[in-house]
């Protein structure tokens, strides 16, 4: 039974189009627009900003110098500084910009002074993930900007209370030489954080990595629908009473639809992974993939059963399936990471094929080892034995 489904599946050309055609697909687009998780650098996009500096003063151009003389914010941003404020604000808003960033008239002046100032950051929502990292430069540029300043002020009111110096052009010379002193020798950034991702083989975690496992394991999931076609439309056509009425047990008959498609969901994985591969994509472990995949094919195969056992009619499954899939994709995390949900709804993804499945396969592509894994396989078979002990208790054979 299971070999019968395997050479239908084989011949529905519609079907091998979504199931395989689809997903690769949409990894080359998703990873080719986001370029790399990490917001730039070798391999990925560079978040195109814009910087209006209208400061009078000298320390509005040390925030845009910023941006475009150090080397680290060089291999992320891509600035553009020559715009006028307008024409800036309508490419953020068109979606050309991710961010824009105003550099106030008076900043130099206010911050001089001990005055509070405020830079306006224009972003773009539908590029939220660039422009939070360009927000949160910003925010680290500003912090070292007004340390100088504060480094500054500092020099001058000792000055002032020596009462050794009465020229106003020296007075400034000392105060502006404190500055550019606390700036040469590190003193403004005498405290960093060093951040490393623990167990990481490469530095960057590409886009193309990221979606090559989220839609993988989304389109893994589509075959518990195919699998559920089967099974239903058997049921329909009397074909399922018929082959009862033979010494066939009923346990051979949910069997044998499993089998195909467990054998049909591992085809379809190893072709996923094979190409995204042979594009870059970095798996890791090559047992802990396979243990992975597999425990995700195992699950759908559950699933198969279970939406067997609640669709009465092709049309029925053709709703049920889809919603189960792009839910648990959604919670999961194939469409975009976790942490952008709410933090009450996160722990669902703990619930769902899609987040047992996903976490494995990224642990994996952060360098972790087989046994690493071993709780999601184990996660994922659980899950596939829940589906099929209720879908088995609900199906009905005529």
């Amino acid at each position: 039974m299971g070999l019968k489904d395997l050479t239908v599946m084989s011949r529905d050309v519609p079907a091998l189009a979504v199931l395989l055609a689809m997903p690769i697909v949409l990894i080359l687009i998703l990873g080719s627009a986001l370029g790399s998780m990490t917001g730039g650098g070798s391999g990925g996009t560079l978040v195109k900003v814009a910087i209006v500096n209208e400061d009078a003063g000298t320390l509005g151009a040390r925030v845009s110098d910023a941006f475009t003389k150090e080397e680290r914010l060089r291999k992320l941003f891509s600035v553009t500084t020559t715009l006028p404020p307008e024409a800036a604000r309508a490419g953020v808003e068109r979606g050309d910009l991710a961010a824009l960033l105003v550099i106030p008239r008076d900043l130099s002046a206010k911050l001089e002074a001990g005055a509070p100032v405020e830079m306006k950051l224009y972003t773009d929502p539908g590029q939220e993930l660039s422009a939070s990292v360009f927000r949160s430069v910003v925010r680290s540029v500003g912090t070292r900007v007004s340390a100088a300043s504060v480094v500054a002020q500092t020099t001058a009111g000792a000055l002032r209370a020596s009462n050794m110096l009465s020229d106003a052009k020296t007075f400034e010379r000392y105060v502006r030489e404190a500055a550019d002193a606390a700036e040469a020798d590190g003193a403004l950034e005498r405290v960093a954080v060093q951040e490393q991702a623990a167990g990481t083989a490469s530095g960057e975690f590409k886009a193309l990595d990221y979606y090559a496992a989220g839609m993988s394991v989304m389109f893994l999931m589509f075959g518990a629908m195919y699998g559920a076609f089967s099974m239903v439309g058997e049921r329909v056509e009397w074909t399922l009473p018929r082959l009862l009425t033979t010494p066939t047990r009923r346990w051979q008959v949910v069997g044998g639809k499993m089998f195909g498609v467990f054998v049909l969901g591992m085809a379809q994985f190893g072709v996923l992974v094979a190409f995204t591969t042979a594009l870059g994509v970095r798996w890791g472990d090559p047992l802990g993939t396979l243990l992975v995949g597999a425990g995700v094919v195992l699950a759908v195969t559950g699933l198969t059963v279970l939406i067997s056992s609640l669709a009465k009619s092709r049309r029925a499954v053709g709703g049920i399936g889809p919603v189960m899939v792009q839910v648990q994709a959604a919670l999961g995390g194939s469409f975009f990471p976790i942490a952008i949900l709410p933090k009450w709804i996160q722990p669902v993804h703990y619930l769902t094929v899609t987040g047992c499945g996903l976490d494995g396969f990224r642990a994996l592509q952060s360098g972790a080892s087989a046994s690493a894994v071993l709780p999601n396989v184990a996660a994922l078979a659980g899950m596939a034995l829940l589906f099929f002990v209720i879908g088995a208790a609900r199906l009905r054979y005529e």
